[in-house]
C-alpha cells in the first residue's frame, strides 16, 4: 500500500489527537452496507459494531466455558452484557465497544493458538467449535484495531509477557510471537505509520502523551474540577459505581482464584488485562473526561473473572457440602448475580442511553 494513497484512503476525517482509527469507519460502513434496506439510521450505522458485540458475547461464552465450565461461560456473558454501561455503550458507541470486542477476540485467539488443556470442568466440547478458526488468525485481529490512541496500541503487552507462565517451550514461542506480532499488527495498518515507522510512532506518541497541552477536557470528579487527568484512584471509583455489586464481588473472589481450576495461564492473562487497563488509564497524563468509557475493555475482563470466581466458589462450597449441593447453589448465585445486573439495567434504561 502506497504511503501516499493510505493517507487519502483511510483518513475519515482524522483528528489529532482526539480522533478514531479507520476500522471503526470501515466496520460501520459495512453494517449500513448490510442493513440500511431493513433498518433506518441510527440503527444500520450501528449495525456493524453491534453485530462483532454479539460475537464477542459467543466467544466470551465459548472461552470461559472451555476453561471453566459452562456455569462461568454463562455469567460471563450474561454478565457483560448485563453491565448497565456496556450495555449503553453496545448500543451507542461505535468506536468503543469495537475496541473491547477486538481486544477479547485476540486473547481469545492467542490463547487458542497456544493449545492450552481444557479444564475437567469444562464439559462439552462443541461449544469450542465454533470459534477455533480464530487461531488460525491470531495475529489478524490486532492488525484490524487501527488504533490511534493509546489503548488502541498497546495489546501486545499482557500476551507477551505471558511466556513465561506456559507449561511448555512451544507456548513460549507462540507467546513471543503472539506478542510481537500485535505490536506489528498495530503499525501495518496506520496511515501515518506505513511510511514513515519510525516518525510515525514517535509523532503517535508525541501526540497521546501531549494530550493535555493541546487539547485538555476538564472533569469535575467529586466536586472538584480537574483540569485534564483524575487522581489515581478513579478507575476503582468508576469500576464500584458501573458494575452491579454481584458481579463486581464475584470478580473479586475471581481474581484471587484465577489461577484454578483452569492452568494458571488462562486465568492469569484475564486477570492481566483486566489490571493492564486500570492502571493505563489510572496514570498521571491519561484524559479523565468520559468516566468508564476510556477504559471500557477491562470491563469484559472483569466479567470474565466474575466467571472465575463462581467456579472458585463451587469448588469451595463442593469441598464443605458435597458437589451436588455446591452445583444448586453456584446455580443460585448465578440467577442472582445475572438478574441483579438485568435489573440495573432495566431501572436505568433508557437513560444510560442519553
Amino acid at each position: 500500500m502506497e504511503p501516499g494513497v493510505a493517507r487519502l484512503l483511510l483518513a475519515f476525517a482524522r483528528e489529532e489527537p482526539n480522533g478514531h482509527p479507520p476500522f471503526y469507519a470501515l466496520l460501520g460502513l459495512a453494517g449500513w452496507a448490510v442493513s440500511r434496506h431493513a433498518l433506518p439510521p441510527p440503527g444500520s450505522y450501528r449495525f456493524g459494531p453491534a453485530v462483532l458485540f454479539a460475537l464477542t458475547v459467543g466467544a466470551v461464552y465459548a472461552l470461559m466455558t472451555r476453561h471453566y465450565g459452562r456455569a462461568a461461560g454463562v455469567l460471563a456473558a450474561l454478565g457483560l452484557l448485563t453491565m448497565p454501561r456496556v450495555f449503553a455503550h453496545a448500543h451507542w458507541r461505535r468506536t468503543d465497544v469495537p475496541t473491547l470486542c477486538l481486544w477479547f477476540l485476540a486473547v481469545a485467539a492467542f490463547l487458542r493458538a497456544v493449545g492450552l488443556p481444557e479444564s475437567p470442568v469444562a464439559g462439552d466440547r462443541r461449544w469450542t467449535r465454533t470459534w477455533a478458526w480464530s487461531g488460525r488468525s491470531r495475529l489478524a485481529w490486532p492488525g484490524l484495531r487501527g488504533g490511534d490512541q493509546v489503548h488502541r496500541l498497546v495489546p501486545a503487552v499482557p500476551p507477551g509477557r505471558l511466556g513465561g507462565f506456559l507449561p511448555r517451550p512451544t507456548g513460549r514461542a507462540n507467546s513471543g510471537a503472539g506478542g510481537h506480532g500485535r505490536g506489528a499488527g498495530g503499525v501495518r495498518p496506520e496511515p501515518d505509520l506505513v511510511g514513515e515507522p519510525v516518525r510515525g510512532v514517535r509523532v503517535f506518541l508525541e501526540s497521546n502523551l501531549t494530550r493535555e497541552r493541546l487539547r485538555p477536557i476538564p472533569t469535575v470528579f467529586f466536586g472538584r474540577l480537574y483540569r485534564f487527568s483524575l487522581p489515581w484512584y478513579n478507575t476503582l471509583v468508576w469500576t464500584a459505581i458501573v458494575v452491579p455489586p454481584v458481579t463486581l464481588g464475584l470478580a473479586l473472589v475471581g481474581s484471587g482464584g484465577s489461577s484454578r481450576p483452569a492452568p494458571r495461564p488462562v486465568g492469569t492473562l484475564l486477570l492481566g488485562c483486566w489490571a493492564f487497563f486500570m492502571v493505563l488509564r489510572a496514570l498521571p497524563n491519561a484524559p479523565g473526561h468520559d468516566g468508564e468509557r476510556q477504559f471500557l475493555v477491562a470491563f469484559v475482563f472483569l466479567a470474565c473473572l466474575s466467571g472465575i470466581g463462581l467456579t472458585t466458589i463451587a469448588s469451595w462450597l463442593g469441598q464443605v457440602v458435597g458437589p451436588r449441593v455446591a452445583r444448586t447453589l453456584a446455580g443460585a448465585v448465578l440467577i442472582v448475580a445475572v438478574g441483579a445486573g438485568a435489573w440495573s439495567t432495566w431501572a436505568v434504561h433508557p437513560l444510560q442511553l442519553s
